[in-house]
C-alpha cells in the first residue's frame, strides 16, 4: 500500500493493524518519490535470518554470488550482454565485484530499497574476501 506523506497517515495505518492483532514491528516502510513502498510478503520474511543462510551458502560456494544477490532480492540476474537493455520497465540494481566487473540485478514492479542494495554489497564484499582466501596458500604450521 503507498501512504501519503504526512504526518498521522503511519500512525492511522498502524492503529488500523493494531485492532487486527497484526504485529506492527514486521512493517517495512520505505521512502520513495510519491509516499512510501508498499511493503511485501517477502520484505516481512525475516530477512537477518535468510541472509545469514546466504552467506553460509556463499562461503561454501564464493563463485555463486550473483545467485545469492538474486535470491536475497527476489530479483532476477541480468547478463553481462543485457546490461545496456535492462534498464526499461523495471528496477535495476548494479553491484561491483573485483573480479568481473559489475553484477547487475532487475526486479519489475518494487524498486530496491537502500537497505536491500547494502545487503547485495555486503554479500559481494564477503564472496569477495572468501575468494582471496581460497587463492591464498595455506599457512605453515610453526614447529
Amino acid at each position: 500500500m503507498v501512504l501519503a506523506d504526512r504526518p498521522g497517515a503511519l500512525e492511522q495505518i498502524t492503529h488500523q493493524l493494531a485492532r487486527r492483532n497484526v504485529n506492527t514491528l514486521g512493517i517495512s516502510v520505505h521512502p520513495v518519490v510519491v509516499g512510501v513502498w508498499p511493503t511485501t510478503p517477502l520484505a516481512l520474511a525475516d530477512g537477518q535470518t535468510r541472509a545469514l543462510n546466504l552467506a553460509t551458502h556463499l562461503a561454501r560456494h564464493p563463485d555463486r554470488l550473483p545467485d545469492a544477490i538474486s535470491e536475497l532480492l527476489g530479483a532476477d540476474v541480468v547478463p553481462p550482454h543485457r546490461h545496456a537493455s535492462a534498464r526499461a520497465g523495471s528496477a535495476v540494481l548494479k553491484v561491483p565485484t573485483a573480479w568481473n566487473g559489475p553484477l547487475m540485478f532487475s526486479r519489475e514492479g518494487q524498486p530496491f530499497t537502500p537497505a536491500e542494495s547494502a545487503r547485495a554489497h555486503r554479500l559481494a564484499e564477503l564472496a569477495e574476501i572468501l575468494g582471496q582466501l581460497r587463492q591464498s596458500p595455506a599457512p605453515t604450521p610453526c614447529s
